[in-house]
């Protein structure tokens, strides 16, 4: 259903087990420098990332709280816990990888599930209202759950943000504000 295979990015891959459930796959490449990491699916619980991430060779993961302006970190078996434990929709996060040895595998799998995110096309029922969430003024580390690339523009209403991509060993450039997001890729967007 996706595959994510371009360079500066995890390799990554989305197999269908039934409509909602797919097998999820990453690989990262060989190195300690930062990697940009997203989740293309949901790994429910309020301990997903240890789910994903524990006794594999993940060392560190990265997140950016924006109302606190600044980095939370998980470690792995941090002493006291972790300043977060589960993946959040919408958000992007930069991963580190322990030193490798020779014998380390860098594939991790599990099973996820699948959202259909598409932009609205018709009038939305009362029944349900729409899922909606702010960003608050300053930098936001967001992702595009799903398997369709959409740019932002499509499902905000603000039109003064400024769109940012950073690859392997964070190297990061601005992109033009209409670039479809890709599931799978965290993206940097300052918003006012």
């Amino acid at each position: 259903a996706f595959a994510l295979q371009e360079a500066g990015f995890p390799y990554m891959t989305l197999k269908l087990l039934d409509e909602t459930t797919a097998n999820f796959t990453v690989t990262f490449a060989r190195t300690t420098q930062l990697q940009p990491f997203a989740l293309p699916c949901i790994i429910g619980g309020t301990d997903s990332v240890n789910a994903l991430f524990e006794n594999t060779v993940v060392d560190r993961v990265y997140a950016y709280d924006t109302e606190a302006e600044g980095v939370q970190l998980w470690m792995w078996g941090a002493v006291p816990s972790d300043e977060f434990n589960a993946f959040e929709d919408f958000t992007g996060y930069f991963v580190q990888l322990k030193e490798l040895a020779e014998s380390d595998s860098t594939t991790l799998s599990v099973e996820c599930t699948v959202q259909s995110l598409s932009p609205p096309k018709r009038v939305p029922s009362l029944a349900s209202p729409l899922e909606s969430a702010t960003f608050p003024a300053g930098w936001n580390l967001i992702s595009l759950p799903g398997v369709v690339p959409y740019p932002l523009g499509e499902f905000t209403t603000a039109e003064d943000f400024r769109l940012f991509t950073c690859k392997q060993n964070y190297e990061c450039s601005e992109l033009p504000a209409t670039t479809p997001l890709t599931p799978g890729k965290p993206y940097w967007v300052l918003t006012e």
